[in-house]
């Protein structure tokens, strides 16, 4: 069975990712902005690279670029 330690610290790093994102979606410009500005000028070969060392922040931003509209992606991470 998983741990619930581990679960909670999982969410949190997700929800940390979120609120990266909307920073940077809204001009903030430190290191995990420019994170996810990389990983949206990236083709899928290199996004599977950055995917390597920042797998959190890629999976963030697959959600949020696949969410039905930016709100709902914002609403679920409790953000706005």
């Amino acid at each position: 069975m998983i741990d619930q330690e581990i679960l909670d610290e999982a969410k949190e790093e997700r929800q940390q990712a979120a609120q990266d994102l909307y920073f940077w979606q809204h001009g903030k410009n430190f290191f995990t902005c420019k994170v996810f500005a990389l990983i949206a000028a990236a083709d899928r070969s290199n996004k599977e690279k950055i995917r390597l060392a920042f797998p959190v922040e890629v999976e963030v931003f697959e959600d949020w670029h696949s969410s039905r509209t930016e709100d709902a992606f914002y609403h679920k991470w409790g953000i706005r």
